[in-house]
């Protein structure tokens, strides 16, 4: 990676929700001395702030008072949020709102992150993340769920569903400009392996508005790229094909109206063009389609796992990402697999694993 000492450092950001003190704030402030010191050491400074990323739980009104206790005392630097995504937090889900009668928590994240900035005395501003969340589905059980929806009733509804979130985005857009906040769309999975929703087992589930054009049109050009994403994405011919799954190839190509894996690849493309229009960075490598899998088990070797240091993407990209992210002063998450039950032991020492390989 470059050592330009004339850019600005490189605005790192590790995950954090701030209400569990022992168990995720004072691993984090050890980590932030730890990281950037592997900056300096190797001539690239670096500056670590919280990435706060969100599940439903974690909104609950009890973990949001301990949030701003938290924040009252340590004051973290903030560099990037995101909100929960699926189901009542899925960008098309107003759709569905009398059917479901449930309150999504969009707008609480955005009002929320606000808080926990204005405590801080932090000036800078930066993006809250979201997913378009729509999922395609057959189990019964999953249909009970908001904005997931079997594929016949999705191809019927699907320019509906994209107005309306491409709508939507633009509602979060401008209730965070209220507070000086920006909103951006990451790039999701188009197609996955994970034990999702109500499943008793892990299968496979497709997401649609997570091409290239679509993202883009959703959130008029402001992404977040997730590299993870990226890969997985791209390997899904791979994948598809060897496990011969031939009912699953015609279904995704029915879900993006297309009749070919070249069609897809264009819809999916080379990650330089994510990064013309990236306002954040969430970087993590992936082998398969896999999703929260035992990463030692027979399903991770078939299917695939994400948040490793090596996979798909090479560290020579890797490197191009960071300096991308460097030079437009981007915020780079670090988004490997944590291991969060142990942070107070491992004090994120994963994201050096994936760092120092990159930076040296």
């Amino acid at each position: 990676m470059s050592q330009n000492t004339t850019l600005p450092p490189l605005e790192l950001g590790l995950p954090v929700m701030l209400h569990k003190e022992q168990e995720e704030i004072l691993p984090f402030l050890k980590a932030k001395d730890r990281i950037e010191a592997l900056g300096e050491s190797q001539g690239i400074p670096i500056k670590v702030s919280a990435f706060l990323y969100y599940f439903p739980k974690a909104l609950s009104e009890g973990n949001r008072s301990l949030q701003i206790k938290n924040q009252r005392t340590y004051k973290l630097p903030i560099i990037h949020a995101q909100t929960p995504n699926y189901g009542e937090n899925c960008l098309a889900y107003d759709s569905d709102e009398k059917r479901f009668e449930k309150e999504g928590l969009l707008e609480t994240t955005i009002t929320h992150c606000a808080v926990l900035r204005d405590i801080s005395g932090q000036v800078e501003s930066f993006d809250i993340d979201t997913h378009p969340g729509t999922v395609i589905d057959n189990h019964p059980l999953n249909l009970t769920i908001p904005c997931v929806y079997p594929l016949e009733e999705f191809l019927e509804k699907r320019e509906v569903l994209l107005q309306k979130s491409t709508e939507r985005f633009a509602q979060l857009s401008e209730l965070a400009g209220r507070y000086g906040l920006g909103m951006a769309l990451e790039n999701s999975i188009s197609v996955f392996f994970a034990q999702q929703f109500n499943d008793l087992f892990p299968r496979i589930h497709f997401m649609p508005f997570v091409d290239f054009p679509s993202i883009m049109q959703i959130s008029g050009g402001n992404l977040t790229f997730d590299s993870a994403h990226w890969g997985s994405t791209r390997l899904v011919q791979e994948v598809l094909e060897r496990e011969q799954l031939t009912q699953e190839r015609e279904n995704l190509f029915k879900v993006y109206g297309i009749s070919s894996w070249e069609e897809y690849l264009a819809l999916h493309p080379d990650f330089p063009d994510y990064l013309e229009h990236a306002r954040a960075l969430h970087l993590s490598n992936v082998d398969g389609i896999g999703v929260r899998l035992d990463k030692n088990s027979e399903l991770a070797r078939k299917w695939g796992k994400s948040g490793d240091n090596e996979g798909y993407i090479s560290r020579s990209d890797f490197r191009r990402m960071f300096s991308c992210a460097r030079e437009k002063g981007l915020p780079v998450i670090i988004e490997v697999e944590y291991d969060v039950s142990r942070l107070h032991e491992t004090e994120y020492s994963d994201a050096d694993a994936f760092l120092k390989p990159i930076l040296s």
